[in-house]
């Protein structure tokens, strides 16, 4: 992927690696009961458990595999493949080997748990996220959230954002060439005008989300986020 989702991304010293190597340890505690020794679920070992220079799965693998999946990487980290692991309401809950959590909300991320440099712990939406179904994405538009920061202990932080469609540009996913609409969001933290910048990528017939690169909190590395699988219901 070309532009800034590529060039946004800067060096960052994570000690939790674990969380950028995939999701090995724990999905195959997690899913043994209900998958056993299938096929699928020795394919999906064989990745999490890989430890290769740059990504650690191939196209073959992913769509080998049952679940939904997202490639997320932190900084310059490697990209890890994180699975699904359940939904509440809107909320999507992926996982990573060291039990590091990324939840999202119609593609953006809500919640973290396990980063090393600290999380976002609770987001609060004070008015329509423009990602929702009714949020009018294509438009520019001013709208606000409030979230908790973790280290610091920073609760009700209220972010005003601006969300700016910037129109259609063709990207190279990890499953290919694609044509979507870019999307930028400036964000204002009160108090201490901090700002946060993200960018995404989403399909123009959806609305959904494909990729983005996501600032959650001011002391956090950007967060490079990619749908492999989508999730069907």
């Amino acid at each position: 992927m070309h532009g800034p989702y590529i060039s946004a991304m800067k060096s960052h010293s994570i000690s939790r690696r674990q969380f950028a190597l995939g999701a090995g340890g724990l999905l195959a505690g997690a899913l043994a009961g209900c998958a056993g020794s299938s096929p699928a679920m020795r394919t999906l070992g064989a990745v999490m458990n890989q430890r290769f220079g740059g990504d650690p799965f191939t196209r073959e693998q992913v769509e080998s595999l049952p679940y939904a999946t997202l490639a997320v990487s932190l900084g310059n980290l490697p990209r890890a493949m994180l699975v699904l692991m359940r939904i509440e309401g809107e909320d999507m809950h992926w996982v990573a080997a060291d039990k590091g959590v990324v939840v999202t909300r119609h593609g953006r991320i809500v919640k973290t748990v396990g980063l090393a440099d600290g999380n976002l712990a609770n987001t609060v939406m004070l008015e329509t996220d423009p990602l929702a179904p009714t949020g009018e994405w294509r438009q520019p538009r001013r709208w606000r959230r409030s979230v908790d920061w973790q280290p610091g202990s920073e609760f009700g932080v209220t972010l005003a954002a601006d969300w700016q469609p910037e129109g259609a540009e063709e990207i190279h996913t990890f499953m290919g060439p694609r044509r979507l609409l870019r999307a930028k969001e400036i964000g204002l933290a009160s108090p201490g005008d901090r700002v946060l910048e993200n960018r995404f990528w989403i399909e123009e017939e959806t609305g959904r989300v494909v990729a983005s690169l996501q600032q959650i909190a001011p002391k956090i590395p950007a967060v490079r986020l990619e749908v492999l699988k989508p999730y069907r219901a």
